[in-house]
């Protein structure tokens, strides 16, 4: 279940709601670690070049 995306915001809202505050830090810390993978993979693979010399 944890592969599927967007999933860690639906498991914080349902540990905050039953006082697993440790398990809500662990799924927002894993939001951010995806959020932070993402922007990093985007960034390092972004070629503006491409986007205007593309035969």
């Amino acid at each position: 279940m944890m592969a599927i995306p967007f999933t860690e915001a639906a498991l914080a809202l349902t540990s905050y709601a039953v006082g697993q505050y440790s398990m809500t830090l662990l799924s927002i810390a894993i939001m951010l670690a995806y959020a932070a993978a993402f922007v990093a993979l985007s960034v390092k693979l972004y070629n503006p070049e491409k986007l205007i010399l593309q035969r």
